[in-house]
């Protein structure tokens, strides 16, 4: 799973104001929107699996300003199906389960303009934006071959596209956190070929990031992962190694741009690992990230850009 966040800030003139923190707290994700990383950032609740009181709490408490990705069956109830029908083919299982209400009503009344689709969100004018586009996750995690599927209604780079136009007037600046929840799915499942699918989508998002920092130089892009998934290596082509079975077993051959060469990836376990993960930044206070440090090093430095002295 990684997670870029772009907090952008337009320095205040000397002497500072009191401190004053961005008012727009905004989040993208191919995942539920109400999955863990991104209700950590905004709400708070003792379960994670309370993903309809943690949409409530988006609506009603956090309120950010854009709210784009999958995860509509908790925003309605259960046996309320919306633009995603319940129980559809490729997962029986998705379907409504809010106990909360009609939470996209309630949005619609708090001033959110609601999209489900690629062309409504592109004509999604200015203002709050909620998008859910996908029951659940955006994509199908599975194995290799199973069912697998990584097509999302509409593409992470799209959604942070339309959250950084959305935001950029914002004079006070803005915090946008935005997910691939794939990488991190697909890596449980050991699936590689899902796995660098969704790494390209999130290189795409990555890219977008890039071209608005390159025009704003007051935002600071943090881009990382909240941990590693998998024990995955890259390797190169070997016949006389050892491939392993189930989560050991190797995957590939996968091919090299450019180059005759190819590479396969190797697992150790379905599972989350210690590893540690690569924090690359750039912007106003990148350079604190340079070097090794705890995860909580992330916030200390995040705080000092989202906080104005």
């Amino acid at each position: 799973m990684l997670m870029v966040t772009l907090p952008s800030f337009r320095p205040p003139p000397v002497p500072s104001p009191p401190p004053e923190q961005p008012t727009s707290n905004p989040r993208a994700d191919t995942a539920q929107v109400t999955d863990a990383s991104p209700a950590a950032f905004f709400s708070n609740t003792a379960n994670r699996s309370a993903q309809d009181e943690i949409a409530r709490q988006y609506i009603e408490v956090s309120k950010p300003d854009v709210i784009l990705g999958g995860g509509e069956d908790w925003w309605l109830p259960a046996g309320s199906a919306g633009a995603f029908k319940d129980q559809p083919a490729e997962d029986p299982s998705e379907a409504s389960k809010g106990t909360k209400g009609d939470l996209i009503k309630k949005a619609k009344k708090a001033g959110y303009s609601y999209v489900n689709s690629a062309d409504q969100l592109s004509r999604a004018k200015n203002g709050k934006l909620l998008g859910l586009f996908a029951n659940e996750e955006m994509f199908q995690q599975r194995p290799e071959g199973q069912g697998d599927v990584y097509s999302p209604v509409v593409g992470l780079s799209t959604m942070t596209s339309k959250a950084l136009s959305t935001l950029d007037k914002n004079k006070k600046g803005f915090f946008l956190m935005v997910e691939e929840e794939g990488t991190d799915e697909f890596a449980h499942s050991n699936n590689a070929t899902r796995t660098l699918q969704s790494m390209q989508e999130l290189e795409k998002a990555v890219a977008v990031a890039r071209a608005y920092v390159a025009t704003h130089s007051d935002t600071l892009l943090v881009i990382t992962g909240d941990h590693e998934t998998g024990g995955l290596a890259v390797e190169e082509s070997d016949a006389a190694d050892e491939s392993g079975t189930g989560v050991s077993a190797e995957d590939g051959p996968f091919s090299i741009r450019g180059s005759e060469k190819n590479f396969f990836i190797d697992w150790t376990t379905s599972g989350h690992t210690g590893v540690d993960v690569p924090v690359t930044a750039v912007g106003p206070l990148s350079d604190r990230f340079t070097g090794k440090h705890p995860n909580t090093h992330v916030y200390d430095v995040l705080r000092q850009s989202l906080t104005r002295r």
